[in-house]
């Protein structure tokens, strides 16, 4: 019997494979550390979550280029 450990697939049309990397003032961080801390998730889970849900707002899909 084979167990898989780790996070399952989600497909290579989902997969998270770019990075984008940003500086950000001790402020920021120190705001962004608060989120994470309050919704007891990673600093970059909380990133991406903002990023998203930008996009989402302004309106922007993954199939608009």
């Amino acid at each position: 019997m084979s167990t898989k450990r780790g996070r399952p697939s989600t497909g290579p049309e989902k997969a998270r494979s770019e990075r984008v990397v940003t500086f950000v003032t001790e402020r920021e961080l120190d705001c962004l550390d608060r989120i994470a801390n309050k919704e007891d998730r990673s600093l970059s889970a909380v990133v991406h979550r903002i990023i998203v849900q930008h996009l989402e707002n302004i309106g922007a899909s993954e199939n608009s280029e």
